[in-house]
């Protein structure tokens, strides 16, 4: 009698079903996977954001200057103001100083001098106002506030009324004139035009080269350092 061979079967896989609930430590490595992921995310844009940032600072420019505008004003120091000789009491000519300036100030005293230093114009002319009252002996300089440039004028006819050039140059390239004088001269007249020190040759020799409709031409006026003094 013939015996029946039964063949074994192999043992079945175990496969997962990714749709099953996942056991705890799965979900805990997926969730550090998920961070890190956004974590790398979050360093690839902050990097192209700061390259994007570098860029841009490369190639924005800086304001140019128009060189067709004068000069801004700059706030200047004041001139220090020396009085003659050197007081015996410091602390009484420290309290009339504090009742006459509003302001900061300080004194440096040398062998035969005081020298007054303040902060503020409106300090600084107090200063000399009491000081002329007083009569009292000092010298001082020309605040840089208060010196101006001049320059000489060629070209206009002998008919021009200093008020007409005043204001064709107030109106046409907004300067103000300090001060404007006819100078004598055989041929055709001179002016002397005097304005603050933001004006310059360079910016007249570029802007204004037509006034009261007539072709002019500038050339600078040097003057010396101003010393004020006074004596008793």
């Amino acid at each position: 009698m013939k015996q029946k061979v039964i063949a074994s079967l192999p043992k079945p896989v175990e496969t997962k079903n990714r749709f099953q609930v996942l056991t705890e430590s799965e979900e805990e490595d997926e969730q550090i996977m998920e961070e890190r992921l956004k974590a790398r995310k979050e360093r690839r844009e902050k990097a192209e954001n700061h390259k994007k940032s570098l860029a841009e600072k490369s190639t924005v420019k800086p304001p140019s200057k128009d060189k067709n505008e004068p000069p801004q004003k700059k706030k200047s120091a004041m001139p220090p103001i020396v009085l003659e000789g050197v007081p015996e009491d410091h602390k009484g000519l420290t309290g009339v100083l504090r009742e006459i300036i509003k302001g900061n100030f300080n004194v440096k005293y040398t062998n035969n001098s005081t020298i007054v230093f303040t902060e503020d114009k409106s300090d600084y002319d107090r200063i000399l106002e009491n000081i002329k009252t007083e009569e009292m002996a000092f010298h001082t300089y020309t605040s840089k506030s208060d010196k101006s440039h001049a320059f000489v004028l060629r070209g206009l006819g002998d008919g021009t009324k200093i008020e007409d050039l005043e204001e064709d140059l107030m109106i046409n390239y907004e300067i103000k004139t300090r001060a404007i004088y006819r100078m004598t001269t055989r041929n055709r007249p001179l002016y002397l035009v005097v304005t603050d020190p933001s004006i310059t040759m360079e910016y007249l020799n570029r802007n204004v080269k037509v006034v009261l409709y007539t072709r002019i031409t500038w050339e600078l006026r040097r003057s010396t350092k101003l010393i004020i003094q006074c004596h008793n």
